[in-house]
C-alpha cells in the first residue's frame, strides 16, 4: 500500500487537471452555436466538433474537482483544526474570490479592447463592437437574482458554502454522536457502495430524478448547473455539494479511495459508453433552453449523472495508478494551476479577439490560443506569483527564489523557459 503522501501526489495532479481543463473548456465558447451573451462578445462560425469537446469536458471537470476538494477539506481540518482551517480557507479561497471578482472582469475588458486594436480595428470599431454585448450582459445581471455575478470564479463561492456546512455538521455530529454509531454507519455505507460499484447509481440517480421531476428549467444539453449569481442556486448547491460531501467522507477511509486504482478501466468504459449515449440523445447542436421530455429526458438525465460519477472515479483511479510517485514538474503545474485558472479568461480573451479577424479553421485558432496562453500564464505565475505575496495567498506559502538557466525562452507549450522553470523548481 502506498503512503498517504504518495497518494496526495496523484490527487494534486487530478485537481490541477480539473482546473486546466477549465482553460480548454472556456476557450471553446466562441464556437458554440447561439451561446448566451453573443458568445462572450467573440462570436465565431459554430463548430459541432468544438461543441462536442465542450460538452464532454463539462461532464467531469467540476465534479472531480469538488470530489477532490471535499477530500482535501477534511484532510486539512484533521491536520490543523477548525480555527486554522477557517483562517487558511479565508486567505486562499475568500480573498482570491473577493479580489478576483473585481479585478479580472476589468482586466478582461482591457484584454478584449487590446486584442481588438492589435487585430487592426479602430477605437470607434471597438466601441461599436463592445456596445451590444455589454448591454446584454448588463441586462442579464440586472435581471438575475442578486445582480452581481462571480463569473468563472463561482466555484470558489460554493466552496466557501460547502466548508461552512461541513464545519457545522461536523460539530453537530461530534456533539450528538458520542458513541460514534452514526459515523460508523456512514462509513460502512460508503464502504459498501464503493466496493460493490453501486456508488455511481446511488449518488447520481437521485440528482437525475430531481432534474427530471423537480427542475423544469433544466437545459439538458448544458448538463450540470453552474450559477455565478450572488444568490445561491439550489440545483448547483446540491449537485456539487454531494460530490464535495462524498470526497469529505472518503478521506475517512483512504483504503477505499485507493482501491479506485484497480478499477479505473471499468469506470472508464462505463463513463465513455454513457457519455456517448447521452450525447446521442442530446444531439450535436447546443441547446440553451429545456427541450427534452418524457422517457427521452429520463434516460438522458440518468446517463448524464452516471457519467459524472463514473468519470470522476475513473480519473482519480487513473491518477492513483500512474501518478502516485513524486514529480517536481507535476508539483509545479499543480501549484500553478490555481493561478492559471484565476487569470486565464483575461489572457484567452485577448488571443481569441486578436485571432478573430483571421478566416482560419477554428482548430487552428483554438490551438494557438491554448499553446500561447498557457505558457504565458505559467511564466506570469513564476515571475509575479510564486515568490510573491500573491503566491503566499493562493498557494499557502511563498516559494524561495531559484536559479533559472540563462537564455531560456518560452517557445511552445512546455519548451524553453517554461520547461526550465518547471524542471528546476
Amino acid at each position: 500500500m502506498e503512503s498517504s503522501s504518495e497518494r496526495l501526489h496523484a490527487l494534486d495532479a487530478v485537481r490541477a487537471f480539473a482546473l486546466l481543463a477549465g482553460v480548454a473548456f472556456h476557450a471553446l465558447f466562441p464556437w458554440l452555436a447561439d451561446a448566451p451573451n453573443n458568445n462572450g462578445g467573440i462570436p465565431e462560425a459554430p463548430s459541432p466538433v468544438a461543441a462536442a469537446i465542450w460538452y464532454f469536458l463539462h461532464m467531469f471537470r467540476m465534479p472531480v474537482f469538488f470530489l477532490i476538494a471535499g477530500y482535501f477539506a477534511r484532510l486539512l481540518l484533521e491536520r490543523r483544526g477548525t480555527k486554522a482551517f477557517m483562517k487558511d480557507r479565508a486567505k486562499r479561497i475568500a480573498v482570491p474570490l473577493a479580489v478576483g471578482a473585481i479585478v479580472f472582469p476589468v482586466a478582461t475588458v482591457v484584454a478584449f479592447v487590446l486584442g481588438s486594436l492589435v487585430s487592426g480595428m479602430s477605437v470607434a470599431d471597438v466601441l461599436a463592437l463592445w456596445q451590444t454585448p455589454s448591454d446584454q450582459q448588463a441586462q442579464t445581471a440586472e435581471a438575475a437574482p442578486g445582480g452581481f455575478h462571480f463569473g468563472p470564479l463561482w466555484f470558489l463561492y460554493y466552496l466557501l458554502m460547502f466548508y461552512a456546512v461541513a464545519i457545522a455538521l461536523r460539530a453537530l455530529i461530534s456533539a450528538s454522536d458520542q458513541s460514534g454509531k452514526f459515523q460508523r454507519g456512514t462509513d460502512a455505507t460508503v464502504r459498501f457502495l464503493m466496493r460493490t460499484g453501486l456508488a455511481a447509481p446511488v449518488f447520481g440517480l437521485p440528482i437525475a430524478a430531481y432534474y427530471v421531476f423537480k427542475w423544469p428549467e433544466w437545459a439538458a444539453w448544458t448538463g450540470l448547473p453552474t450559477s455565478a449569481s450572488l444568490v445561491p442556486d439550489f440545483p448547483t448547491f446540491i449537485t456539487f455539494g454531494l460530490f464535495f460531501a462524498i470526497g469529505f467522507l472518503l478521506h475517512r477511509q483512504n483504503d477505499i479511495l485507493l482501491q479506485l486504482r484497480e478499477r479505473w478501466v471499468p469506470y472508464s468504459i462505463a463513463a465513455i459508453t454513457l457519455a456517448v449515449t447521452a450525447y446521442l440523445i442530446a444531439g450535436p447542436t447546443p441547446r440553451w433552453a429545456p427541450y427534452l421530455s418524457g422517457a427521452e429526458l429520463q434516460m438522458y438525465a440518468a446517463a448524464y449523472l452516471l457519467v459524472t460519477w463514473c468519470a470522476s472515479f475513473a480519473i482519480i483511479g487513473l491518477a492513483l495508478r500512474f501518478l502516485s510517485s513524486p514529480s517536481p514538474a507535476r508539483r509545479y503545474v499543480s501549484d500553478a494551476s490555481y493561478w492559471i485558472y484565476l487569470a486565464h479568461i483575461t489572457v484567452v480573451v485577448f488571443f481569441l479577439q486578436w485571432l478573430h479577424r483571421f478566416g482560419w479553421h477554428w482548430g487552428i485558432k483554438y490551438a494557438i490560443t491554448l499553446a500561447v496562453s498557457v505558457p504565458l500564464l505559467l511564466l506570469s505565475y513564476h515571475l509575479f506569483v510564486r515568490r510573491t505575496f500573491i503566491g503566499a495567498i493562493i498557494n499557502g506559502r511563498r516559494y524561495p527564489r531559484t536559479a533559472v538557466p540563462k537564455g531560456a525562452k518560452v517557445s511552445g507549450a512546455f519548451t524553453g523557459r517554461a520547461r526550465a522553470i518547471m524542471s528546476r523548481t
